[in-house]
């Protein structure tokens, strides 16, 4: 069960720094139409 929970607690972590890089990148896009405007 431990080993399972602590997988689960990997992939969970992987799937948040993915969506927080695709974020970051969006808002990065974001600002880079803002200041060409």
């Amino acid at each position: 069960m431990n080993e399972i929970r602590f997988e689960n607690k990997e992939n969970v972590a992987k799937m948040l720094e993915r969506s927080v890089q695709l974020f970051q990148r969006s808002g990065l896009d974001d600002l880079a139409l803002k200041s060409e405007k």
